[in-house]
C-alpha cells in the first residue's frame, strides 16, 4: 500500500502556466498543484456532478443514488492518498477548474472486497480485466505505478488545454514522489485524444463492441465513445535525471 513519503510538502504546486480563459481568446494564468484536504468535499462533487455524466461507463450509475454513493466514497479514498492534481485558476479566485483522481497501485496491494455496488463492480471488473492483460509490471519492470479514476475539466473551460496540461503535471508529480510509470484506463476520445498529445503510449485497445464479445459483463450501453484504451508514459525519475 502506498504512502506519500511524510517529508514531502503538501500541496505542492507543479506548474504555473497561461491558457485561454473561458469563452475568450484572453489569456489567464493557471497553476496545477496537489488537492488539499480542505477541498476534498468540493472535489467529489465536481467528480460526481461534471465527470460521471460525459463518463462513457457509467450509463448504470447516473440512475442509482446508491452507485453515485459508492463512487463518491471511492473517489474520497483516492483523494486521501494525496497524489490527485486539482486545476486552480491562479489569479486570486483559486477557483477549480480541472481535476484528476490518482493513486497509487503496487504489486502486493489487497484485493478490495470494500465496494458492493453491482454498477460500480462492473467498471471495476473491466479496469482489472484490461490492465491485467497490459502487464504493466512486467512490461515496465516497476513494482508499482500511477493510476487514475477520473480526469475532467469543467464545462466552461472545455477547448482551454487544460486536460493535458493534468496529465502533463503528471510526470512532475510523478518525479516528486519518486514513480516512474503511470498506467490509466481511458474511455472516451476526449481523454484519450488529451493522452496522446502528451505522449502516452496505447497497451490495450478494445472497441465497446469487441469488450462485450469477451464478456456481458463488459456492455455498456453508452455508446457516446466507441473505443477503450489503456494508455502509459514512463518518465524519467529524479535520480535518472541526476546521473
Amino acid at each position: 500500500m502506498f504512502k506519500r513519503p511524510v517529508n514531502l510538502e503538501f500541496p505542492h504546486v507543479y506548474c504555473i502556466f497561461t491558457a485561454k480563459d473561458r469563452g475568450s481568446n484572453v489569456m489567464t494564468e493557471y497553476r496545477i498543484q496537489d488537492i488539499p484536504e480542505d477541498r476534498y468535499e468540493e472535489a467529489v462533487d465536481m467528480m460526481a456532478n461534471v465527470f460521471l455524466p460525459d463518463e462513457p461507463l457509467s450509463d448504470k450509475i447516473l440512475s442509482n443514488p446508491e452507485s453515485v454513493k459508492t463512487l463518491r466514497v471511492t473517489w474520497m479514498r483516492a483523494l486521501q492518498q494525496r497524489v490527485s492534481l486539482g486545476c486552480y485558476r491562479n489569479d486570486g479566485s483559486d477557483e477549480l477548474v480541472g481535476m484528476n483522481v490518482l493513486e497509487v497501485h503496487t504489486m502486493d496491494d489487497p484485493e478490495d472486497d470494500t465496494i458492493e455496488d453491482e454498477n460500480v463492480l462492473q467498471i471495476c471488473a473491466l479496469i482489472e480485466y484490461t490492465t491485467k492483460l497490459a502487464d504493466i509490471y512486467n512490461k515496465y519492470n516497476v513494482d508499482r505505478y500511477l493510476s487514475a479514476f477520473g480526469l475532467v475539466v469543467d464545462r466552461s473551460y472545455r477547448g482551454c488545454g487544460l486536460a493535458k496540461h493534468l496529465l502533463h503535471a503528471k510526470v512532475p508529480l510523478m518525479q516528486y514522489i519518486g514513480l516512474s510509470v503511470t498506467v490509466t484506463s481511458f474511455t472516451g476520445i476526449g481523454s484519450q485524444t488529451a493522452a496522446k498529445n502528451a505522449g502516452y503510449e496505447e497497451l490495450y485497445v478494445k472497441s465497446y463492441d469487441e469488450l462485450a464479445e469477451i464478456s456481458p459483463q463488459f456492455y455498456f450501453t453508452n455508446n457516446r465513445s466507441k473505443m477503450y484504451k489503456v494508455m502509459g508514459l514512463k518518465v524519467s525519475t529524479n535520480k535518472d535525471t541526476q546521473k
